[in-house]
């Protein structure tokens, strides 16, 4: 029988799945766990998913015993990121099941809104991008009726605005998508630059990324060439959102024909910013190898 030390040493070979489904008991002080979430969450935004997925499963295991629920909603907010970046999309999903139970456990309608941001992620990437736009924005409305006071209010609301533009556009329904970027737009019109706010950022730079997202999700080339020259991606607060402009950039020009070599030098760009941005996703891989890139 494992006495507890060997419990503690095999932890670091926890796959996500085992973490998931079969955790060991164990946890840890909450500031220990902090510490550890930081650095997990820093290697998102440096786009270190092999760090990241060996960092995460031990933290998973500890934060889901504690009793820190807005830590552990942290801490599937995360999981849920890795796991839609990684495209393992059913474990995604349901990431982001326990990252709304926890964040209701906790009492804080901040969490409970960015869970339910996690939500519509996963149902966009499972092709339910209709729903996913409708609960968010009724996240948002939820939000806004209870009373936009702090910075962090506002940056959660208009965050949650983003997202659910850029699924009515996944969806096919342009105007909604345009109404509820314009709503996101004028929110971020308060914030002199892009903030943190929990896992992600919110400001200006942070829309128009999205704005570029969605023209680009809608099919509009000309709205997403506009958006890609209004944006400049060092505006943004690090290099997993660099290598997103310029992935969002590769899929502009991927629309057009003859245009491999303008999405090839877009990927790179990606590459340069982050490089497991490309080599751990495999949708942009493909991207990649379609505009005749050795990978």
């Amino acid at each position: 029988m494992l006495d507890r030390r060997d419990l503690l040493l095999g932890t670091a070979g926890l796959s996500v799945e085992a973490a998931m489904f079969r955790p060991t008991g164990i946890t840890e002080a909450p500031e220990k766990l902090r510490t550890q979430l930081a650095k997990a969450q820093n290697d998102f935004r440096l786009g270190k998913h092999a760090a990241l997925g060996k960092r995460l499963p031990g933290l998973m295991d500890r934060a889901v015993s504690g009793s820190d629920k807005r830590l552990t909603t942290d801490m599937w907010t995360l999981a849920t990121e890795y796991l839609i970046k990684t495209e393992q999309d059913d474990l995604a999903l349901l990431a982001s099941d326990r990252a709304a139970t926890a964040a209701a456990e906790s009492g804080d309608r901040l969490a409970q809104a960015e869970a339910e941001y996690c939500r519509c992620m996963t149902l966009r990437h499972s092709g339910r991008s209709r729903t996913a736009y409708t609960i968010t924005a009724d996240a948002a409305s939820k939000l806004a009726d209870g009373g936009l006071r702090t910075s962090d209010d506002f940056a959660t609301y208009g965050h949650l605005f983003l997202t659910a533009g850029y699924s009515a556009a996944s969806a096919g329904d342009a105007g909604r998508a345009e109404d509820y970027m314009r709503e996101a737009e004028s929110i971020a019109a308060r914030f002199p630059s892009d903030v943190a706010h929990g896992m992600w950022f919110f400001g200006p730079a942070q829309a128009g990324l999205y704005r570029l997202s969605m023209e680009n999700a809608l099919g509009n080339v000309g709205g997403g060439v506009n958006a890609a020259r209004a944006l400049d991606p060092v505006r943004l607060p690090t290099p997993e959102r660099r290598a997103r402009y310029w992935i969002d950039v590769a899929r502009l020009y991927g629309q057009w024909t003859g245009h491999h070599v303008d999405v090839a030098a877009a990927v790179r760009r990606a590459y340069v910013e982050a490089p497991g941005e490309v080599t751990s996703r495999p949708k942009v891989l493909e991207l990649a190898r379609d505009a005749g890139l050795s990978t």
